[in-house]
């Protein structure tokens, strides 16, 4: 049993945050006392001490909206700690570290830089939108500071963790498994099921791609699934799910639950072929969730209608991620819990890879505006084909390097791996050789 000792304020947040750090991610006991100084001091069952400074809930007012204020945005600098094996990203506090042998006093707050990244709360008011009304992935903190490959959250945990082992003499730490998450966002289903499509597709092999390879490639595929009835080059269930089983993987299958007519809706979900494709996918044991639709992120009732259209074909519909990624803290997050959901994988990059939530672990969300904890679970993305596309200049080499980079990272921690794999982004047009990217992928796991 630890003994924590912290300011009698922001309680809420505090009980999310010791929560997070010390039952969901170490698995200690630990009880919660209050004082006056403005430390988070933990307390062995001998007197022994580990103190960290409290910056940011002791110089707030108590229950001020502090995500609507850009001064308390956090400044980077880097802190070398004894005997740890590389620099800390300090978020709010300062690089400052004494030990004797009762004591381990550390000037980061990292409490502060936890709640920080777990939250999102600098997404809600103070971060530009794009024309999607996403947020500007350049504006956010870790990307202007180029932290955002490192899960400064885990790191922090892990100085947390180091520090017990050295001052308390204690190992009893949860256990915890490298997972991967093998998840497909199905925009759509066919190329070619009908003919204005494949006139489209002919179009855009002329002007767009500029290419009579891709031209001529277009007309055989369409006389192979029309007349021949071969596979569509989009449907590629079969291949996904044949590699994940070679792994012992079970993937994720998130499917848009619209109507032809619905704003951005490219396929019906109760069209035949779409319900031969869910029923195959839960015939082989993976796992089919929502990919709610382009309007849904901010709407209860459009949501709750998708969920119970998928809900006709699968059982169980318990996880998902938004269209286009469009989200908005913390709304999204309580409209999903609000419908039943419980896992959401939307918080992660769409032009680049990486850890937006500063983690690689799945966690508990927690609404600063009703300063609460919500069942519902975060996953964090941390790679999408298209963003990973972009980001090594379309080049496969650099991207197999960026992904077994964040790879071994989440492995180094024991974390959740997520990666986005679009069923039609592997082997056509712009696409073509990327499965082969794909492939490597996976086996690298």
């Amino acid at each position: 049993m630890i003994e924590i000792y912290t300011q009698n304020n922001f309680i809420f947040e505090k009980e999310y945050l010791f929560d997070f750090v010390f039952r969901q991610q170490l698995g200690i006991d630990y009880c919660i006392n209050f004082h006056n100084f403005n430390t988070y001091k933990l307390v062995s069952h001998d007197g022994k001490k580990i103190i960290f400074e409290d910056v940011f809930f002791s110089l707030l007012n108590q229950g001020s909206n502090y995500f609507s204020n850009s001064r308390n945005l956090p400044q980077l600098s880097f802190a070398e700690v004894d005997n740890f094996p590389h620099d800390i990203a300090v978020l709010y506090g300062k690089n400052d570290y004494s030990e004797n042998d009762d004591e381990i006093y550390c000037g980061i707050d990292i409490f502060a830089g936890i709640f920080f990244f777990l939250t999102r709360w600098e997404e809600i008011s103070l971060i530009p939108k794009d024309k999607f009304l996403r947020i500007n992935e350049q504006e956010l903190f870790s990307v202007k500071n180029n932290i955002h490959k490192r899960p400064v959250v885990d790191e922090y945990v892990e100085l947390l963790k180091n520090f017990i082992q050295k001052k308390f003499s204690f190992n009893n730490f949860n256990s915890r498994v490298f997972k991967s998450y093998i998840t497909h966002d199905i925009d759509y289903l066919f190329r070619y099921d009908n003919f204005i499509k494949f006139l489209k597709a002919l179009g855009g092999d002329i002007v767009k791609r500029k290419s009579l390879t891709d031209f001529f490639t277009s007309l055989r595929d369409y006389y192979n699934y029309n007349f021949r009835k071969l596979p569509d080059v989009w449907d590629t269930f079969d291949y996904l799910m044949d590699l994940s089983e070679k792994k012992s993987i079970v993937s994720r299958f998130y499917f848009i639950a619209g109507k032809k007519g619905e704003f951005d809706v490219r396929f019906d979900i109760d069209d035949t072929k779409c319900i031969q494709i869910l029923q195959k996918i839960l015939a082989r044991n993976h796992i089919v969730g929502i990919h709610p639709s382009y309007s849904s992120f901010n709407n209860e009732n459009q949501l709750k209608l998708e969920i119970s259209r998928l809900q006709q074909y699968v059982n169980k519909v318990e996880e998902g991620r938004q269209h286009y990624l469009r989200f908005s803290i913390p709304e999204t997050w309580n409209i999903w819990e609000k419908s039943g959901l419980k896992i959401d994988s939307s918080l992660g990059f769409y032009s680049l890879t990486g850890f937006r939530c500063g983690t690689c672990m799945e966690y508990k969300v927690f609404d600063v505006i009703q300063r609460k904890m919500l069942n519902l679970t975060e996953r964090p993305l941390i790679i999408m084909d298209t963003a990973l596309k972009r980001e090594s200049k379309n080049d496969k080499n650099s991207a197999l390097n960026i992904s077994f980079e964040l790879l071994n990272i989440v492995k180094q921690f024991n974390g959740d791996f997520v990666l986005l794999w679009h069923n039609n982004n592997l082997r056509i047009n712009e696409w073509k050789g990327w499965a082969n990217v794909y492939e490597d992928i996976l086996n690298k796991i």
